[in-house]
């Protein structure tokens, strides 16, 4: 089963988390890191924080196949 990285990113770009996966294939690890990135978002909104994250995902060669960005701005 292919092996795919996501990398948890916050509001210090320079200091990522990655965490690598299987999954049968892209399209699961795109479904799951939507799933992901919603859930972060619901989370720090629920829990008063900034909205300023998300995630990449990587397949097995290093490839980015998707990015998931919040971004909080005032108004």
């Amino acid at each position: 089963m292919p092996r795919f990285d996501f990398q948890f990113l916050g509001s210090d770009p320079s200091s990522p988390d990655a965490v690598g996966v299987e999954f049968p294939d892209a399209q699961a690890a795109i479904r799951e890191a939507r799933r992901t990135a919603a859930e972060m978002m619901r989370d720090a909104a629920m829990d008063g924080r900034t909205l300023d994250g998300g995630l990449e995902v990587f397949d097995s060669d290093g490839v980015m196949i998707l990015r998931v960005r919040s971004v909080e701005e005032g108004v």
